[in-house]
């Protein structure tokens, strides 16, 4: 198995893939008569993975508890279709639309984890490639550019700015190799704990905003197309849907705006005071609201975002490869000249002499 695969084996689409497999159990044994609690028992026995049996669990005690979403524990019901399941589970007479509401969610799991590994496929290379050029550039200013400095020392001649630039640089890594070392061990670690808030905060910058805001268009309206098929509340539909979001800055502007929404004729205007919506979408649901059709239209909307969705990543990958051969050209092509200059320089004037 290639390094590349391995990490798409270990990124979060693995964990939505896994969810959508036990969702589809749990639809299937709720649609042959098996009884809720005992469908959930069963499949969090067999199951192996711990984040579907913590979902799973926290699925079971909702259906237990008659507390509100506002007062639940938001690190213990971490699965945004808990509260969407609980709600039908919970109502007379919705067996059939439970087992069919898991099953479109497992539907939705399984298109978010396409998406999910689309953007990491495409960020793999230029994070290696950026990897190494880092590395490479620290061993060079810790074991080659010294070797430099002693050669230039021996000769006793006063040194370009540029060469001095780099020896200078150097010795500052060399005098505090161990703090860059912990320091870049502390950020990756951070990069690897913090990935939804960094990439929320990625979404306000120039080259990443618009692939990255697609995509949390295309979560919020695909699973907000699924809510109103099922004749959820437009409130609590709007409050589920943006728990889906994956940029914590939409998914909190959305729930802001799920509590103030509460008939589908402000839904247009509820969405445009976020600003977090492009016109031809507010459009779009202007015309849902009128025809009655906001779950089609939303379907709609996510089906154009879902194509869109593979251009916009593969334009921003685009830009980071440029940007990529910008660095290695300026930093370690620059540095190698400015090491070299002293050398040129002394052959120039062995020949003019």
């Amino acid at each position: 198995m290639t390094f590349e695969l391995w990490l798409l084996r270990k990124s979060l689409g693995r964990k939505d893939e896994n969810f959508s497999m036990a969702f589809r159990q749990l639809g299937l044994m709720m649609g042959a008569g098996v009884p809720t609690q005992e469908a959930l028992d069963t499949i969090i026995t067999e199951t192996g993975d711990k984040s579907t049996k913590r979902i799973l669990t926290a699925l079971k005690d909702d259906l237990s508890t008659t507390a509100s979403r506002e007062k639940k524990d938001p690190a213990k019901n971490t699965a945004y279709d808990n509260q969407a399941l609980v709600y039908i589970l919970k109502q007379e007479g919705s067996r059939t639309n439970a087992a069919e509401l898991l099953y479109s969610i497992a539907d939705e799991l399984e298109k978010r984890a396409k998406v999910k590994r689309q953007l990491l496929s495409a960020m793999i290379y230029p994070t290696i490639t950026i990897s190494i050029a880092l590395m490479l550039l620290l061993v060079i200013l810790t074991f080659v550019v010294p070797v430099f400095e002693q050669m230039y020392l021996d000769f006793g001649k006063d040194l370009p700015a540029p060469t001095l630039f780099v020896i200078n640089i150097s010795t500052l890594v060399q005098d505090h190799v161990g703090v860059i070392i912990t320091a870049v061990l502390l950020i990756a670690l951070f990069v690897v704990k913090q990935k939804k808030l960094i990439l929320s905060l990625a979404a306000y910058l120039p080259v990443f905003g618009d692939p990255l805001k697609s995509i949390s268009i295309l979560q919020f309206t695909r699973y907000l197309s699924v809510m109103l098929k099922f004749d959820i509340p437009l409130s609590e539909a709007i409050f589920f849907a943006a728990t889906a979001v994956d940029n914590i800055f939409f998914s909190n502007k959305t729930k802001q705006m799920g509590n103030t929404v509460s008939q589908t004729a402000q839904l247009k205007a509820a969405m445009e005071k976020t600003q977090l919506f492009p016109r031809p979408v507010l459009q779009a649901v202007a015309a849902g609201e009128k025809a009655g059709a906001l779950d089609t239209v939303f379907a709609q909307v996510a089906k154009y975002y879902e194509k869109t969705s593979a251009f916009s990543i593969n334009t921003m990958v685009s830009a980071i490869d440029i940007f990529i051969i910008v660095f290695l050209g300026g930093t370690i092509g620059g540095m190698v000249v400015a090491m070299y200059l002293p050398i040129f320089r002394m052959a120039g004037a062995i020949s003019g002499g």
